[in-house]
């Protein structure tokens, strides 16, 4: 017995230890990821700087060279750091309401961003009664299907890549969906697949192979599939393609997000229409008919050119002619330009025709065709909102859109609805209660959580949520969260954190504290109306990406992005710069204030002052600023400030290029 217990205690103590090592081991990946993601973000936006400047076009070339490589880098960061974070139990799914759509809508920029082969045929297959309003973490959802396309994508020289999802079991509260992405590539025997989800394992394990990466993508996708709920796994033979799929659990949206007004009457508008599809896919063509006669649409379908234009002579005959043809750019021995030569002679009128292309690039062909009367184009791959949308369009109505139609004050979808804003920056306070009001809300703001009770004490009518800043003087958002819940009266009112704490184990300490959600800063417009609409039961505004599109900025300033600083503001220009200026004023002496709060060592205000300075900067697209604010606020927290001249110092550098860089051009 004594020596099965010594024996036992051996075994338990090899354990612990070699479960120490191994959060050693990826506290020490997180951290060096980190660590190393800030300067290459660095590199990255520099050399896409440059390639705005005068140079040559060696140099140019080098340097669309240096960001190629630097973002293949980044990536490769990013897998460690979230394969760290998983070895640790540290990463955790966001649950948040989102559209499915758009998430394919992602998808298709993301991979026809790649430089794809136009030998393969990409294809999404998307169920019309699919549910498509889901609460889970989308960003998640959207990194294993890149990920999966990614790999069909560099394994697949020609042929079909179809991305598919499909119900599973669904209830009223919850949908089980499976996606399957299946590709014609080069395949992989059993050998192969049994060490696919291995970490740094990939089928080619050679040293020369022909096909790069970590390994590390699968794996994640295989973690990331057990932490939604599901499963992962392949069916693949050499030379017969490969078909990858997983299973996640999403919770389901209340009934009526699903749908809105405005979609529905157009669908009613357009009820009847009259398509023809020529694709030389048999697969893209049922695909695509799917999707039309999802809205009712009297739809024909062939894969060959010659068949098409003998439909479209015979039904004119009859009296019953298309009022729209899909076309496919690249048919079978004709192009694009041919086959529309051949519409025009055929019929007169011609018909409206849709050319569909793969990616979204127009070649200067193309682009002359566009500008032909009653001729346009639709990237591939397609989903039921775009083909909609892009139809409704033509035919003059106003569809939903997937991609950001801009501001339309007509459209504001929190009319009447009332916010208590908590927060004690000036500058975030003006940029959120902003954007609230152009919705159509009221925003009453506090400037920390005393002031916040005292507004729900003299309200005379409830507020529909509260948006509680966490790190404020006199009482921070926990305290005065507890406070309010500790009122009965106030058991149900929404309290959402809006909050630069983002790390691992902040929303849960929001949670803990009676919020009942959490949008991180810098806040990504949908993320920040989809948290409200669903606990404020209002409909989501009419935009569907995570920001709008405001096209190439009127204002370049060196080292700050301000297409991400205007997407924060919806594009408004005068309430940027007014916003930049603001916070360089109220600024100005913020390093000589640091220098002083660290000589009396009051490490407390030292984190505070940054922390502002931090929130503002990343909400301005000033994000050199707020990555070494980020730095100095945590040396801070940790205590950890060995050389508090150097932090300081790098703030001050980061602060004086940002004034100089406004002083530029303001």
């Amino acid at each position: 017995d004594q020596v099965l217990y010594e024996k036992n205690v051996e075994l338990e103590s090899a354990r612990i230890t070699a479960e120490q090592a191994n959060f050693t081991k990826s506290e020490f990946f997180a951290t060096m990821s980190h660590e190393i993601r800030t300067p290459m973000n660095a590199i990255i936006g520099l050399a896409h700087l440059l390639v705005g400047t005068e140079i040559s076009l060696r140099q140019h070339d080098y340097l669309l060279k240096i960001m190629a490589s630097s973002k293949t880098l980044l990536n490769v960061i990013n897998d460690i750091l979230d394969f760290s974070k998983i070895e640790a139990g540290k990463l955790e799914l966001n649950k948040v309401p989102f559209k499915l759509e758009t998430v394919y809508h992602d998808l298709a920029a993301t991979i026809c961003g790649t430089g794809q082969n136009n030998d393969v045929e990409i294809m999404f297959s998307i169920p019309p009664d699919l549910p498509i309003s889901l609460i889970g973490d989308d960003q998640r959802l959207r990194q294993m299907l890149i990920n999966l396309c990614g790999n069909a994508i560099k394994f697949t020289d020609s042929g079909e890549i179809c991305v598919t999802v499909e119900v599973v079991e669904m209830t009223d509260e919850h949908a089980l969906l499976r996606f399957t992405v299946r590709d014609t590539g080069i395949g992989m025997n059993q050998e192969q697949i049994s060490r696919l989800f291995s970490a740094f394992n990939q089928a080619d394990s050679s040293t020369t192979r022909r096909y790069g990466g970590t390994g590390l993508g699968l794996a994640i996708c295989g973690r990331l599939a057990t932490l939604m709920g599901g499963t992962i796994g392949v069916e693949s033979a050499p030379g017969k393609g490969s078909s990858f799929f997983f299973t996640a659990d999403f919770e389901r949206t209340p009934a009526g997000y699903d749908h809105d007004e405005v979609f529905l009457q157009c669908v009613d508008a357009l009820h009847n229409l009259r398509l023809l599809i020529i694709d030389d896919s048999q697969l893209a063509t049922n695909i695509i008919s799917a999707y039309a006669e999802s809205f009712g649409w009297q739809c024909e379908a062939t894969v060959n050119f010659a068949d098409g234009l003998g439909l479209i002579h015979s039904m004119a005959v009859e009296g019953k002619p298309f009022d729209l043809v899909l076309l496919d750019w690249h048919l079978n021995g004709l192009d694009g330009p041919d086959a529309i030569c051949c519409l025009e002679a055929i019929s007169d009128p011609p018909p409206r025709t849709v050319i569909l292309t793969n990616g979204f690039s127009l070649n200067d062909d193309l682009q002359g065709l566009v500008n032909t009367e009653g001729v346009s184009t639709l990237s591939k791959p397609l989903t039921p909102s775009t083909l909609f949308d892009a139809v409704a369009n033509i035919f003059g109505r106003t569809p939903r859109g997937v991609a950001n139609p801009g501001y339309d004050p007509s459209s504001a979808s929190m009319i009447g609805a009332r916010f208590l804003l908590v927060e004690d920056n000036l500058i975030n306070q003006e940029i959120a209660s902003t954007l609230l009001e152009r919705e159509g809300a009221t925003v009453v703001i506090a400037g920390n959580g005393s002031e916040a009770l005292e507004c729900l004490a003299l309200a005379d009518t409830l507020f529909d949520a509260v948006l509680m800043d966490v790190q404020m003087p006199v009482m921070d958002g926990y305290e005065a969260t507890r406070a309010i819940r500790a009122q009965p009266r106030f058991a149900s009112l929404p309290i959402i954190a809006m909050t630069a704490n983002a790390m691992t184990g902040d929303r849960e300490k929001c949670l803990e504290a009676g919020m009942n959600d959490h949008v991180p800063k810098p806040f990504t417009l949908s993320n920040l109306y989809t948290t409200l609409a669903y606990w404020i039961d209002r409909p989501v505004p009419n935009f569907l990406n995570d920001e709008p599109s405001v096209g190439s900025p009127s204002l370049c300033i060196e080292g700050i992005d301000t297409v991400t600083g205007l997407s924060r503001v919806r594009g408004n220009l005068d309430l940027y710069v007014s916003l930049l200026d603001s916070f360089r004023t109220k600024n100005g002496e913020i390093t000589v204030t640091l220098n002083q709060a660290i000589d009396r060592g009051e490490l407390d205000q030292v984190r505070q002052l940054v922390h502002g300075v931090k929130g503002v900067a990343a909400n301005l697209g000033a994000d050199t600023l707020a990555s070494t604010a980020a730095d100095l606020e945590r040396a801070a927290r940790e205590a950890s400030m060995s050389n508090p001249g150097a932090d300081l110092a790098e703030v001050r550098a980061s602060f004086d290029s940002f004034k100089s860089a406004l002083a530029s051009v303001l």
